[in-house]
């Protein structure tokens, strides 16, 4: 009976499993709230099963969770939690497209999932605002939205009766200075969580991928992944842009800032990641260094300055082992 189903949806091209495993991911966010943080591996399933199940076959089997996992939404009335959903995708089907071309390199994939993320939500941005009157557009609701959580939060702080009146006064002009950079640094902040969702999907994919069959993922293992070395020019421009005193250049630096430190925390964690290798840390222990660096901004911060210096410095290099005196 069980190879009688198998053989009715491999005529169909689809695979059970790989439906099962990418409806549940992409509707997950739609049944509760507390799965939403789940959207930033959206893309994850695209990559994974076009590759693990070829591109005929995968394109078919993830049509099928797509539809899916979009009447789940819809029968809860989640529509738009889909659709944020289905707007990752297309970055998920470039990885994949370029693993399978064999041709690719990590730095390659990622600018171009990047692009293909930046440009749809941008066309998405677009169209927002038809049939919503009252809306500023995508980006405008986005900042009110996150304007209206300080304010909500400032307000809880300031109600707690157990605050000194000189701590309420700094909770106050921290909120208040926070919702001042806020609008500054907005661009930054999305530009950099599209960095984030694409960084975080190719690493998981090749890990998942590598441990199917290594073969399927022509990249370098992350410890040996590294940014090329004109990026440090985004460092400078916005070291310089936040020497300028004319304040619209100050926030573009300190968006500049925020993207390249991004990026170089990616080339930290990968440093961070060869070096444990080359000492061979175990498992457990890997994972607590990664938990106390990962957990605070200034683990961070330091990982970020680690990933520039490795530029340079190129920490990854084993030191030449010490010739032995010849007697």
């Amino acid at each position: 009976m069980i190879s009688q189903r198998n053989s009715f949806f491999d005529k169909l091209n689809l695979n059970v499993v790989a439906i099962a495993v990418a409806a549940t991911a992409w509707a997950l966010p739609a049944v509760s709230p507390v799965f939403v943080g789940l959207q930033i591996f959206a893309p994850l399933p695209a990559f994974y099963f076009l590759v693990e199940l070829g591109q005929r076959r995968g394109l078919t089997t993830l049509a099928a969770a797509l539809l899916i996992s979009g009447m789940v939404s819809v029968l809860l009335s989640q529509s738009g939690v889909f659709m944020f959903t289905t707007l990752m995708l297309p970055a998920g089907l470039i990885m994949a497209k370029e693993v399978l071309n064999k041709q690719s390199s990590p730095v390659r994939t990622g600018f171009k999932a990047l692009l293909v993320l930046v440009l749809v939500w941008l066309l998405w941005a677009l169209f927002y605002g038809v049939g919503r009157p009252g809306s500023t557009g995508i980006y405008g609701d986005i900042v009110t939205s996150l304007d209206a959580g300080l304010v909500e939060v400032g307000a809880t702080l300031k109600g707690n009766t157990s605050l000194e009146p000189e701590q309420a006064l700094e909770v106050e002009a921290a909120i208040s200075r926070l919702r001042g950079l806020l609008p500054r640094v907005m661009p930054g902040l999305l530009f950099t969580t599209m960095l984030n969702t694409i960084f975080f999907n190719m690493v998981a994919g090749q890990y998942f991928l590598r441990r199917r069959k290594a073969e399927l993922v022509p990249w370098p293992p992350f410890a040996a992944w590294r940014l090329p070395e004109p990026l440090v020019a985004l460092v400078i421009v916005a070291g310089f842009c936040l020497l300028l005193p004319t304040q619209i250049f100050k926030d573009i630096g300190l968006n500049l800032l925020l993207v390249a430190g991004t990026l170089y925390f990616f080339q930290g964690l990968s440093l961070l990641t060869s070096l444990l290798n080359r000492w061979s840390v175990p498992g457990l222990l890997r994972a607590l260094i990664f938990l106390l660096l990962l957990v605070q901004a200034y683990g961070i911060m330091l990982l970020a300055a680690f990933g520039l210096v490795d530029v340079w410095a190129n920490l990854r290099k084993p030191r030449p082992k010490p010739e032995e005196d010849n007697i």
